[in-house]
């Protein structure tokens, strides 16, 4: 993501990578990893997802950017990450839970 590598006048320009469908993979890769989590995630068996603690802090920040919301929207909207009905949205507020001060249970909006 380099403007060095944009510019370069070498072969390394090759290797540019373009932002916006780094962050689109990287939030479809977070909200993928998200859903192999089986809703009883506990610090003994975390290790064995060991991009779960990433996905669940980052995805949201790698869909904000630019447009990438927009291009992951309608599998967002499919995900059963974001159903209060299915484990996953526990085991993700479990790993990272934004209102840690807060004894409300968070729901999807």
């Amino acid at each position: 993501m380099s403007d060095r590598l944009t510019c370069s006048l070498g072969d390394f320009s090759q290797y540019q990578i373009l932002p916006t469908p780094a962050h689109t993979i990287l939030t479809q890769a977070c909200l993928g990893n998200l859903l192999q989590l089986d809703g009883c995630m506990k610090n003994e068996n975390i290790k064995d997802f060991p991009l779960a603690q990433y996905a669940a802090r980052h995805w949201v920040t790698h869909a904000q950017f630019e447009n990438v919301a927009s291009n992951v929207k309608e599998g967002m909207e499919t995900l059963r990450v974001f159903d209060p009905g299915q484990p996953y949205f526990a085991s993700w507020v479990g790993i990272f839970n934004i209102d840690l001060w807060s004894s409300n249970i968070p729901t999807p909006l």
